[in-house]
């Protein structure tokens, strides 16, 4: 009894060797903006270790002429139902004498639910938005890499929703609700390992602000993977199944009884 109890617990030591190492993931903002005078684009980054993530850039920390402040939230690593996250927030303000644009990328690394192979990749817009003064337009895609890589949006495996647009002119000083359309676009993601990453990509240009003319955007945007239809053994399936290793157990007592070994 003792041997085969050690026996045991080896496997299962060896068996967690086996297993990928949980590590928290990287949930990370990355903002760009088109270069002013040649070069690469201007490039800042904020990461956080938690599950939620806010970086403001306002007054003398304005950056590539936009002031403002983003907050985003998820549930890495994932459920067995969904894994998703989030823009919470999107404020922008233009202070740039000039139309200009900034791209958004969030990310996170590490997610392992569902555990599911293929997962349904949908985007869903939620609570719209308002400008006030001013011209926008915009377009969000969601991105979800096999490979887990981090604000990846190609390469091998890399599924990728269609293109959400908004395009919004306000003339008047009440603010202008707006929608993206599609409202939910989806693909199809084929996991070839447990961690996968998810990348949402949003990309913004507001007409100049100078004095009461600004563009101000409020935007919930959704990257979510889901169990997609029939990943669940229907009950005549498991009935099935059942009754098969009922079938398997009788028979094996059966044999022991006559001495043989199946």
């Amino acid at each position: 009894m003792t041997k085969n109890l050690l026996k045991i617990l080896c496997l299962a030591g060896g068996a967690a060797l086996l297993l990928p190492a949980s590590a928290k993931a990287n949930f990370e903002l990355e903002l760009a903006v088109p270069p002013t005078t040649g070069g690469g684009s201007l490039v800042n980054v904020a990461t956080t270790s938690t599950n939620s993530l806010f970086y403001s850039f306002t007054g003398a920390n304005t950056f590539g002429g936009f002031s403002g402040a983003v907050s985003a939230r998820t549930n890495n690593p994932g459920s067995s139902s969904s894994a998703y996250f989030s823009f919470g927030t999107i404020n922008l303000t233009n202070t740039n004498s000039t139309t200009a644009s900034i791209e958004l990328l969030l990310g996170d690394t590490g997610f392992t639910g569902p555990g599911v192979n293929p997962a349904t990749l949908t985007l869903a817009q939620s609570g719209g938005g308002e400008l006030t003064n001013g011209t926008l337009t915009m377009t969000m895609q969601s991105f979800a890499d096999p490979n887990n890589g981090q604000n990846t949006i190609s390469g091998t495996g890399v599924a990728a929703t269609p293109v959400s647009s908004a395009l919004l002119t306000n003339n008047t000083t009440s603010p202008v609700s707006f929608t993206l359309s599609p409202n939910t676009p989806s693909t199809t993601l084929n996991k070839t390992q447990s961690l996968y990453s998810l990348t949402n990509m949003v990309d913004i240009t507001l007409s100049p602000g100078a004095g009461v003319r600004f563009g101000q955007l409020n935007d919930n945007g959704t990257t979510l993977t889901e169990n997609p239809q029939g990943s669940i053994p229907e009950p005549a399936t498991l009935a099935l199944l059942g009754a098969g290793s009922l079938a398997l157990l009788r028979r094996r007592r059966l044999a022991a009884g006559h001495g043989k070994v199946v």
